[in-house]
């Protein structure tokens, strides 16, 4: 069976018609237009009026959940009118973050050679992050061992970085 692309309703693309050209949809005396900057108004359906406001509403109440949640927007323009993008992007160092990956996949590297109990401790300790104590806990050892074996698995891995 084919998958049809339906077009989108009418009242979408006037909808949308009307966003581009700027201005505000208004409502007076039930009658539903959009407000030109050249003071002209073309009217609409009550259907666009009230979909186009239920866009800006929900808009708004994301910009509202943003700023409560004290998440910053891409879009942000500083004083100088430039993105905040931009300046992320201009700030960016390419060099530093393959530097880093190529670190990252030596260690993980590393750490497959050493022995499955090894692994799974580094595990527990830098993904689960748990600590000795708890660790020691769950497999009924004592800390002391679960300390030992940290550090053997560490020595272990300064030696094998070192030959890399």
């Amino acid at each position: 069976m084919l998958n049809r692309i339906r077009s989108p309703p009418s009242w979408f693309l006037e909808l949308i018609n009307f966003e581009n050209q700027g201005g505000i949809l208004m409502c007076k005396e039930n009658k539903y237009y959009l407000e030109l900057e050249d003071d002209s108004r073309e009217y609409v359906s009550e259907k666009i009026f009230k979909e186009y406001w239920k866009l800006v509403n929900r808009e708004n109440y994301l910009k509202k959940l943003d700023r409560k949640q004290k998440i910053l927007s891409l879009n942000l323009v500083d004083e100088d009118g430039k993105e905040f993008a931009e300046i992320l992007e201009s700030e960016i160092d390419v060099e530093k973050i393959v530097e880093t990956a190529e670190k990252i996949n030596t260690v993980k590297k590393a750490i497959r050679t050493l022995n499955p109990r090894e692994q799974e401790l580094i595990r527990k300790m830098f993904y689960d992050d748990l600590t000795e104590t708890e660790i020691a806990r769950l497999e009924g050892v004592s800390r002391k061992s679960v300390w030992e074996r940290r550090m053997r698995a560490f020595n272990k891995l300064r030696k094998i970085l070192k030959n890399l």
